[in-house]
């Protein structure tokens, strides 16, 4: 099975293809819902509120042809306690089935919260790959 043909999307840093991935739960975008009151027993007017941005998940494979430092390197730089140190504005790629990109979203504030391996193992017909499973806050999620 060839897992690369599978990795429709790639996340860019900086200009940079860092990461091959198997599979993506793009974050949840919406709007609170405000009531107007009005006065007698007429229906309250809606309006739109505050945008709420959810967290999204990244299931990736370690490749050869990619690596994983970048991440890992993203992951560490939440130690600074600095914004402008751990937050980057990262680009989303989708890919067509000729790897061409067909979209592109912008991931504003990004920033990896967690990063979990899954279990592998080589002992039998050494297909075992290992997945990283990524889970990312953002600011905003936005089409390009």
């Amino acid at each position: 099975m060839n897992f690369n043909h599978n990795a429709n999307f790639l996340i860019e840093i900086d200009g940079i293809a860092t990461a091959s991935i198997q599979s993506i739960t793009v974050p949840e975008v919406g709007y609170n819902v405000l009531m107007a009151g009005r006065s007698g027993n007429r229906p309250d007017i809606k309006l739109t509120g505050k945008k709420n941005v959810s967290e999204g998940s990244i299931e990736k494979l370690v490749s050869s042809t990619l690596p994983d430092s970048p991440i890992w390197a993203l992951f560490s730089a939440n130690e600074s306690g600095l914004t402008e140190v751990y937050k980057k504005d990262v680009i989303l790629v989708e890919l067509g089935v000729n790897k061409q990109p067909i979209n592109r979203f912008m991931l504003e504030g990004f920033f990896i919260s967690n990063i979990a391996g899954t279990e592998y193992d080589t002992r039998g017909d050494n297909n075992s790959l290992t997945l990283r499973n990524i889970t990312f806050q953002v600011d905003d999620y936005i089409p390009l």
